[in-house]
């Protein structure tokens, strides 16, 4: 969603092409404003859980819930990294991204974390072979879940 003063079609065009999925020329109207952002929100409904080889990822109560309904709390930063691959599905997000994500500005942890991280997820999914979370070399990772 774009907000600008720059309201020329070239502008708007711009900002479509950039994958906007609203533009809003200065002035506006508040009650516009809150309506375009509803619209927005409505088409992109917030996840709560998310499936990976019958195992259910509860991002709000952060568990992760076995096929046989053994209930397991993954560590703090693999939930996260894992909450960020779900919701920003079906892009690819750069380690990079994951680090200042999950780790901030702690200067001991580097891109090695990352990679312990998908480990564990996988481990804890029972991904093995990369079927949820898929690995794109030079780039990051995606997910891939949820196809059950």
């Amino acid at each position: 969603m774009f907000m600008t003063a720059l309201s020329t079609a070239e502008h708007r065009l711009e900002g479509f092409e950039n994958r906007a999925e609203e533009f809003i020329p200065k002035p506006f109207h508040l009650r516009e404003l809150l309506l375009r952002v509803q619209h927005v929100l409505e088409r992109h409904p917030v996840r709560r859980q998310a499936k990976c080889n019958g195992c259910i990822i509860e991002l709000e109560s952060r568990t992760i819930v076995h096929p046989d309904g053994k209930r397991e709390v993954p560590p703090a930063r693999d939930l996260i990294c894992c909450k960020l691959l779900i919701t920003s599905s079906p892009a690819v997000v750069s380690r990079n991204q994951i680090l200042d994500e999950t780790v901030g500005e702690d200067k001991f942890l580097n891109q090695r974390t990352i990679d312990i991280m998908i480990v564990r997820l996988r481990q804890t999914l029972g991904d093995a072979h990369g079927s949820c979370i898929r690995s794109v070399r030079g780039v990051g990772y995606q997910w891939c879940g949820d196809g059950e």
